[in-house]
């Protein structure tokens, strides 16, 4: 049985909020609220920290987005309290993301109640659209190595805060201790609990382990082998646990494909292991752990895409594709004049790809689509007004156009051009385009340059709001471009649940392809995405 990741994922709707981790904006009343709420883990957010080496916070947030595409997540550092009106300036930027962010202020201070007023401005005014993991004093092993605080002031200096800022009862902040993945290591002599204010004051455990985060590594370190401390420290503890930084620079000879195969290896098992968030360190500050060369950046961004979403497995199963553990979504293959869609023989490395019949100007044209549809009644493949993603990575044959049935290459679709609402990614003419179409308008964005022929290509769209981005990664050279439309688009909303969703060509309400003009794909297609942005 051979595995296809298929970004169909269901997103954050209300149905499946405690699997992407969200939580409800809803407040409870104040005699039955945590201080410390609990933080249900589902598919781990995967993103970067933000650098002031890449320009201010809006500057530094739109670089690491075009590089990795849309962050689920991001790391935000303040190195004292945070400034005045924050989150006035952050909560436009950070709109639908999860944050980890962190503060520093001596634990005397902190315990004597000196910031009370500020630090209670500033969580009152966070947002509430997403998980906020916030730490105080985060890696504070070295500070206490030096004399600078004892363990018992940094704990007192914990608790203070987690009774402060529960006093807001918002069920979306989640106090986060952050530590050294040194201290996770037996040689370390030093025991994590020293640091750890108890079960009642923290909700996530989280780390900041490296490969070598001192000095420019020799090799690359299998990653079960490098993080299975900070894995079984979190176990151990019983709470949620993530990754607050980790990184490598380049081993000395290595052109990234070596780093890149390291940082799949590491999505891997943070996967596997349950991480519930893991943000990279893309800085410079004490070595250069930039992920800046084609094959690190697209292994984030590989990582990066799929994350923050309840995935679906698309399994072969005998002659057609399945969807095991999805409840609420069928899938089949809808075809025409004997068309059929198979595995890829000529893909054996990542994931499997599928391939979708060949051009012909014939009389007789077989045509095949994946189709994607509701069982029930519940709508999970209609984003409504929040800010969703869709696309797929796809290598078009030398021939791919020219006849009436068959002029077109469809991405991913539903809907109709006639319908009140539709999303369409296609290829058509070789030149990407998004469409997406709701109850308030329609907008639409056409790449500039045509793809190359029989050559790996990214195509995303993504909704943002009143704007829709349209993503173009060369996955042979890495190249990436990146293209914005913007216009009042409103809830995109379907009137029957039985509408599908189309993947490699075009089909009716009834779930047949359109014998008129199916806009057959002609080549092979990988990585099919459909995403609901949690909390947007």
């Amino acid at each position: 049985m051979r595995r296809l990741r298929l970004g169909v994922a269901t997103g954050c709707l209300s149905a499946l909020v405690a699997a992407c981790g969200a939580s409800p904006t809803e407040q409870s009343a104040p005699d039955e609220c945590s201080p410390a709420p609990d933080y249900t883990s589902g598919a781990t957010l995967v993103g970067t920290n933000l650098s002031s080496s890449d320009g201010s916070l809006d500057e530094a947030l739109a670089l690491n987005d075009s590089r990795f595409g849309r962050l689920p997540i991001v790391r935000q550092f303040d190195a004292t309290v945070p400034p005045d009106d924050a989150w006035g300036r952050r909560s436009e930027l950070f709109k639908g993301r999860a944050v980890v962010t962190s503060f520093r202020e001596p634990p005397a201070e902190i315990v004597a109640g000196t910031y009370d007023d500020r630090l209670l401005d500033y969580f009152r005014e966070a947002p509430q659209d997403a998980p906020i993991f916030w730490s105080y004093f985060h890696e504070p092993e070295s500070h206490v190595d030096d004399g600078s605080f004892t363990t018992e002031q940094y704990v007192a200096a914990w608790r203070h805060l987690v009774d402060l800022v529960g006093t807001l009862c918002r069920p979306n902040l989640y106090p986060t201790l952050i530590l050294t993945g040194w201290t996770a290591e037996k040689e370390s002599g030093r025991d994590w609990r020293d640091y750890y204010p108890g079960d009642d004051y923290i909700s996530v455990l989280a780390w900041d382990p490296y490969n070598s985060a001192t000095s420019v590594p020799t090799s690359y370190v299998d990653p079960p082998a490098l993080f299975a401390p900070v894995v079984a420290a979190s176990k151990q503890s019983g709470k949620p646990w993530g990754i607050a930084e980790t990184g490598t620079q380049l081993v000395p000879g290595d052109d990234g494909r070596g780093r890149a195969r390291w940082l799949t290896e590491s999505a891997a098992f943070f996967d596997e292991q349950g991480a519930a968030f893991v943000t990279y360190f893309q800085s410079t500050r004490d070595g250069d752990f930039k992920l800046t060369d084609p094959a690190s950046v697209q292994a984030w961004r590989d990582w990066v895409s799929g994350s923050g979403d309840s995935q679906v497995d698309l399994t072969w199963s005998n002659d057609r594709p399945a969807l095991p553990d999805s409840p609420g979504l069928d899938i089949g293959v809808a075809s025409l004049d004997d068309g059929a869609v198979s595995l890829d023989p000529a893909v054996t490395v990542g994931p499997t790809a599928i391939r979708f019949p060949q051009f012909t100007d014939a009389d007789v044209v077989p045509r095949a689509v994946l189709r994607i549809r509701n069982t029930g009644t519940v709508d999970l493949l209609a984003p409504g007004a929040a800010d969703f993603s869709f696309g797929a990575d796809v290598r078009l044959d030398e021939e791919s156009f020219g006849s009436s049935v068959d002029n077109g290459d469809n991405v991913v679709q539903r809907g109709l051009s006639s319908d009140p609402a539709m999303f369409k990614a296609e290829l058509d003419g070789r030149r990407p385009a998004c469409t997406v179409h709701g109850d308030e308008g329609k907008v639409i964005v056409r790449a500039t340059d045509m793809i190359g022929l029989e050559r790996w290509v990214r195509v995303l769209c993504h909704r943002v709001g009143e704007q829709l981005v349209l993503e173009v990664t060369d996955l042979d050279d890495g190249s990436h471009a990146s293209y914005t439309g913007s216009g009042p688009i409103g809830s995109v909303t379907f009137d029957d649940p039985t509408i599908p969703l189309s993947v490699g060509g075009k089909l009716a309400h009834n779930g047949d392809p359109v014998r008129s003009a199916t806009d057959q794909l002609n080549g092979s297609l990988a990585r099919p995405v459909f995403r609901i942005e949690q909390g947007s």
